[in-house]
């Protein structure tokens, strides 16, 4: 398969991937892509592409407790901030919507 396609090509050939469940490399070799110019398009795309990488997680307000301590998760593309308190079950919640994002 060619890979000289048009912006709109790699966006549904990305989209694809995503729903296949297979990994960059075992989707590019059954599609005879190649992985270097995959690789170029995923990130084009995530680039401009940002709204549709919005996940809305509902957690509780909780505020906390005497210390004002947090932790920072920060990405090449988002950073999280937890403060202490937060129980660990919404914590989990909320790093699995971030891992979606990734």
């Amino acid at each position: 398969m060619s890979n000289k396609k048009p912006k709109s090509e790699w966006v549904a050939i990305i989209s694809d991937w995503k729903q296949s469940g297979l990994s960059r490399g075992e989707y590019c070799r059954q599609k005879e892509l190649i992985i270097s110019t995959f690789d170029y398009w995923k990130r084009k795309i995530n680039k401009t592409d940002t709204n549709t990488r919005l996940v809305k997680v509902d957690l509780p307000l909780v505020r906390p407790q005497s210390s004002s301590y947090s932790m920072k998760i920060t990405t090449r593309d988002f950073a999280v901030e937890i403060a202490s308190g937060i129980p660990s079950g919404e914590i989990r919640t909320l790093l699995t919507a971030c891992k979606e994002l990734l």
